[in-house]
């Protein structure tokens, strides 16, 4: 029993690996670009990715599945706020430009812890017997 991940999250993120979770137990990694066969625990498992503080939604797979990995609709949104909040924080100087760029950064991962910043998705499905 295997599923097949193929991760394609273009820029964000693309320098460090995924963790991949089966069953909430973390079985592997995978970088940009790469397709990866993982092996099932079941024939239905729970799959989810992390990097970071980020996630993605949670999939049921089943054996046979060819799932994508891509950026979810949050990924967008976050990096047009961190690049908004970024210039906004530098604006100030001595203490109040190292508070201000503290809290972007502090709420920049609270962002991304929750929503789902990558998405798991089904490419195809095993066919019915």
């Amino acid at each position: 029993m295997a599923i097949t991940l193929k991760r394609n999250t273009e820029v964000a993120g693309a320098l460090l690996k995924f963790k991949i979770w089966v069953n909430d137990e973390q079985v592997t990694k995978i970088v940009q670009g790469e397709e990866k066969e993982i092996t099932l625990p079941k024939e239905q498992s729970e799959l989810q990715i992390k990097q970071l503080n980020g996630k993605s939604n949670t999939l049921i797979v089943n054996d046979g599945d060819y799932i994508e990995i891509t950026n979810g609709p949050a990924m967008l949104w976050l990096l047009g706020l961190a690049l908004a909040f970024v210039p906004l924080a530098t604006l100030y100087d001595g203490t109040a430009r190292i508070f201000s760029l503290s809290l972007a950064i502090i709420l920049f991962f609270i962002l991304l812890r929750s929503v789902d910043s990558y998405k798991l998705k089904k490419v195809n499905e095993k066919s019915a017997p």
